[in-house]
């Protein structure tokens, strides 16, 4: 990825919840979910582990990567988010060092627990520079990072130090070979800090070995990696003998010389051939084993950078076009750690032949987000959320920690503009579906799933999915997309078009919510401005409810409609209007607007739920919550004194209910909230 390059941020952050709903900092939630990775280093034994993110925070491990610590937090001098550039550290992970776009240099002598900003006055650093790379000998005694320069002078300076980051010269001076500004972008060096390698983004790559007092120009006449080139990392061995560097839409070299002479390895016949937009290199202790990454693939090479390997292949946790833009790796070669920009953080125990996801734990909800729908299962332990243009996220533990399902090779790959889910008694089953786009089933929970509006299909095409209903094993299901009324029988593998010719709600209708009963033989229906529909054979045949006597009279601009489990009693509400319930199947209706004060008048009922025997309901109705224990006869409001967590939401779209009805979850604005207690107390979740 070209550098200095104005990205976009896009950072969801980990959160831990609910119960009981408290929040967490249990150090392997650290690093969950979707981050910019910008830069990782790792100890020559591969226990320790440094990473950064762009525009974020420094994290630690000490365990492999299996646990982590976010070092910028409380009174620390890189607490808080800072764009970071680049981290590396000692042979034994014991010390650090970083710079970041701010302009400084820190360091940190007890593994990134306590920092140093190095650049004050009199360092020979001083003031802020457009820092982009930073290098440490074993010992970490010896340093050296390159600047960048500003963005309008794109020019920078080499600097070394040989007492661990207290002083620094600056090696761009006098006759030197790197002298002047450079728009410095990578350096390496070897184990002692004797031998050096750097490299110039649209420039040359130089090399010394008196630790940079002096330097060489090897991209002269006559060598393989002659005139400038966008150079973007280079590597080096830890006796200084083998080199490889990669240019951004350009080849991989290696070198093993000292970087007098180079092969490009990029040729035609090897897996890595023609230009590439390479980001990072790195190589073992005795450079046999190099890693690399580019904007779509990770590549390691056993012998030195002659053939390679690519590991993003279909069978692989990091299968597929991933946007790679850090790696390293330990001093023996077999563990590695990469990150991608703007996804997960991923190590390797045995020189990259497989990966385990770091990052696998997303509680990504944090924050405001526009939400659209939620779903639960019978007991409330199991949820699904999703989001407008974002996201669709599960939890097996009422909502304490969730699992984005948006990554690769789930079948739901990144943000969807989601419109609705469902979930089975046991949250086995899902089907989720699109604005203006496809409907998915998963029988596992959410980790996979299966696009059903292929070109085979009734339900082929791009529809706005707007409502979804399913039974209790997850075998039936109901859907409502572009104007029609689909069912399935088989878990959604295929569908029947109920609105054809000759059914009761054929052709092309304003559907605005569906519902089920538990074994999915009872189904009920509403349209904006029409009529309000039941059928007791699945969906077969249909039932006009809204005539002479019935209680729901003539058209009615119907918003949101809910049902018991065996499907006898029934909870239906107007956009701008009343609410009524049924409980005889549909046939008649009661208008509790009239008779209960509490939700007395018009309001626009969003959304209704109610428990598995009817007897409890909830609803969102304007800017209030109300529930009801006695199948809607009577109602309370729920924002009072004691559920001030709710006090003065407003946008609430949608509420869902336990079988029991002791579980409630909401959306309200822009964040998620949970009921443990029938709707008397509330916990946001999205903070």
């Amino acid at each position: 990825m070209l550098k200095n390059f104005c990205f976009a941020l896009t950072m969801i952050l980990a959160v831990s919840l609910l119960t009981g709903f408290s929040k967490s900092q249990d150090a392997d939630l650290i690093i969950a979910g979707n981050k910019n990775w910008q830069s990782i280093a790792i100890s020559s034994d591969g226990s320790k582990l440094t990473a950064v993110e762009f525009v974020g925070h420094l994290y630690t491990s000490s365990d492999g990567g299996a646990t982590w610590i976010d070092r910028s937090t409380g009174g620390s001098v890189i607490a808080g988010e800072k764009s970071w550039r680049f981290i590396t550290m000692s042979s034994d992970g014991s010390k650090l060092v970083v710079v970041a776009d701010d302009g400084h240099l820190y360091t940190s002598s007890d593994g990134g627990a306590t920092w140093i900003k190095r650049n004050l006055s009199g360092s020979g650093i001083e003031g802020a520079k457009g820092w982009e790379s930073v290098v440490m000998s074993s010992d970490g005694s010896r340093l050296a990072a390159v600047d960048y320069g500003a963005l309008v002078s794109y020019g920078g300076h080499l600097y070394t130090s040989s007492d661990g980051g207290e002083s620094w010269t600056n090696r761009s001076t006098g006759e030197s070979a790197i002298a002047g500004e450079k728009r410095w972008n990578s350096i390496t060096m070897n184990s002692d800090g004797s031998k050096l390698a750097a490299v110039s983004f649209g420039g040359h790559l130089y090399t010394s070995s008196d630790g940079g007092a002096t330097w060489v120009d090897r991209s002269t006449d006559g060598s393989t990696i002659k005139g400038d080139k966008a150079w973007q990392s280079i590597t080096m061995s830890s006796d200084g003998s083998k080199l490889a560097a990669v240019a951004w839409r350009g080849h991989l070299y290696t070198s093993s010389d000292g970087g007098a002479t180079w092969i490009d390895r990029s040729t035609d016949g090897s897996v890595i051939k023609g230009d590439k937009e390479w980001n990072s290199i790195t190589m073992s202790s005795d450079g046999l084993t190099l890693a690399a990454v580019d904007d779509y693939h990770l590549y390691t090479s056993t012998d030195s950078g002659a053939s390679w390997t690519d590991r993003s292949t279909d069978d692989s946790v990091i299968s597929g076009n991933r946007n790679w833009q850090a790696i390293a790796i330990s001093s023996d070669g077999s563990k590695l750690a990469a990150g991608v920009w703007k996804g997960h953080l991923y190590t390797s125990k045995d020189s990259g032949a497989t990966w385990a996801d770091s990052s696998g734990i997303d509680f990504g909800i944090e924050g405001e987000r526009n939400w659209k729908s939620i779903t639960m299962n019978s007991d409330g332990s199991k949820l699904a959320v999703i989001a407008s243009f974002g996201p669709l996220y599960t939890s097996t533990d009422g909502g304490a920690t969730w699992i984005d399902r948006s990554i690769h090779s789930t079948g739901i790959e990144e943000a969807r503009n989601w419109e609705a889910i469902a979930m089975s008694s046991d949250g086995s089953r899902l089907a989720a579906g699109e604005y203006w786009g496809h409907l998915y089933t998963s029988k596992d929970s959410g980790a996979t799933w299966t696009d059903r509006s292929t070109d085979d299909s009734v339900i082929s095409g791009n529809r706005n999915w707007q409502a979804i209903a399913i039974a209790s094993d997850g075998s039936k299901l109901a859907a409502i997309g572009g104007g029609y009324l689909y069912t399935s029988t088989d878990g959604g593998a295929t569908w029947k078009d109920r609105s054809t010719d000759g059914s009761a709600i054929e052709g092309d209708k304003r559907w605005e919510a569906i519902a089920m009963s538990s074994d999915g033989s009872k189904l009920t229906a509403v349209m904006s401005q029409d009529h309000l529909y039941t059928s007791v054979d699945g969906g077969a045949s249909w039932t006009d409810r809204s005539i002479h006597s019935s209680g729901i009279e003539e058209a009615k601009n119907w918003e949101a409609i809910a049902m018991s489990s065996d499907g006898s009693k029934l909870a239906a509400g107007e956009y701008r209007g009343h609410l009524y319930t049924s409980k005889d199947g549909g046939a008649t209706w009661r208008d509790r607007s009239i008779r209960d004060p509490v939700i007395g008048g018009y309001k626009s009922w969003e959304s209704i739920t109610m428990s598995s025997d009817g007897s409890k309901l909830a609803a969102i109705g304007g800017d209030y919550l109300y529930t009801s224990t006695d199948s809607g006869t009577s109602w309370t409001k729920r924002r009072n004194i004691y559920s001030t967590v709710i006090m003065g939401i407003k946008g609430w779209k949608t509420i869902l209910m336990s079988s029991d009805g002791s579980r409630l979850a909401a959306i309200g604005g822009y964040h998620l909230y949970i009921s443990t207690d029938s709707g008397v107390s509330w916990t946001e979740l999205s903070r």
